[in-house]
């Protein structure tokens, strides 16, 4: 299989797509302004350092120094449509080492073809000037080289988060799918009016969640209503066991939030302190702003429990994954058992949501 990956301009100045590829206005910036420019300062302010400088000469090197950048720049165009296009990332040192030795045959044929203009010998601090070309062009390819490696890097961290985001849905989806699916089998022979309504219910919530995993963020209204819907379904589960309220403040419903990063939490708190009981329960879902974060509380009136002896199960493992993917290092979750039962924190920056976001 090719992999694309691999493939690179045909040289590293090559006119192609991607964070170094140059245009036909960056090219005619680098090789006929910046380049020339700075490397013309350069000799004039030797020359005048070493108390050589005249407007002549000043003329005559300006004639030569942008003269090598013009054979240059054909150069590596000759290099680019010939045998360039074999050159691939790989073979760093053979860019490197051949773009080095264009500049050095760029300048040997500008001061061989330009030789009749002055017939006075060049000052001693014109011969640097190779040296220099060599240098600055070794340079610029090196940088180039290190912005590549860099930018294939981050494109390789890219790829593995999202496949890792990706596999937590995978994980997350089937996770209440099959609870609910067991639910319904066991309602089928007791209550057979009571399962045709949860398949109902749990093709309005699987429909609404493969909608809802093509995104990277949605707003919190959304994820409000598949948590709602979750709940609702759970309801008819548990009957008068179970009941549940919801509160956001308003400025906070277009807010960006995961898909699916509360429904998880809602099933841990279903499983662990509402399943094994008979004495009803509730689960209240608040969601404010706090500062500049946006603050997230879940509590439910299950039994108290050691915080420290917390073995986290699917559900917070897979929040604690998904926050740690989407906001490293910025965002705080915190289990807690309350007299009431418990209590679940998670702060997030507060960022507004927008049709087509990524991380």
């Amino acid at each position: 299989m090719k992999d694309d990956n691999n493939n690179m301009p045909s040289s590293l100045t090559a006119a192609a797509p991607g964070i170094i590829g140059l245009g036909l206005i960056k090219r005619v910036l680098l090789f006929f302004l910046i380049w020339p420019g700075i490397n013309y300062g350069a000799i004039l302010t030797v020359l005048h350092a070493t108390h050589q400088f005249n407007w002549p000469l000043a003329l005559d090197i300006a004639i030569i120094n942008w003269a090598i950048f013009t054979v240059f720049a054909l150069l590596i165009a000759t290099l680019e449509y010939t045998v360039g296009r074999h050159i691939r990332r790989r073979y760093f040192w053979l860019n490197l080492i051949s773009h080095v030795a264009l500049i050095v045959l760029a300048y040997f044929i500008v001061r061989w073809g330009m030789g009749v203009i002055s017939e006075a010998p060049a000052p001693q601090a014109f011969w640097l000037m190779p040296f220099f070309l060599a240098l600055e062009v070794g340079i610029y390819i090196i940088a180039i080289y290190l912005v590549m490696q860099r930018d294939h890097s981050l494109h390789l961290m890219i790829n593995l988060k999202q496949a890792e985001i990706e596999t937590l849905r995978s994980q997350s989806n089937p996770h209440f799918l099959f609870n609910t699916l067991n639910l319904i089998a066991t309602e089928t022979t007791k209550n057979p009016q009571q399962a045709r309504d949860l398949i109902y219910d749990l093709s309005d919530l699987l429909r609404k969640t493969v909608a809802m995993t093509q995104d990277f963020y949605i707003p919190v209204s959304e994820e409000l209503h598949i948590v709602e819907l979750y709940l609702r379904l759970q309801t008819k589960r548990f009957e008068d066991r179970l009941s549940y309220a919801i509160n956001c403040d308003e400025n906070c419903l277009q807010l960006a939030i995961p898909p699916l990063l509360l429904q998880p939490v809602i099933e841990n708190a279903i499983k662990y302190a509402v399943a094994p009981y008979a004495k009803k329960s509730c689960i209240t879902v608040a969601i404010y702003r706090k500062n500049k974060n946006l603050e997230i509380h879940i509590r439910d009136t299950g039994p108290k429990f050691s915080e420290q002896a917390v073995h986290p199960g699917t559900g917070l493992t897979i929040l604690k994954k998904t926050l740690k993917n989407y906001y490293p290092g910025q965002y705080y979750m915190a289990l807690k058992s309350t007299a009431d039962g418990g209590h679940l924190i998670i702060n997030l920056p507060m960022v507004p949501y927008q049709q087509g976001m990524e991380i």
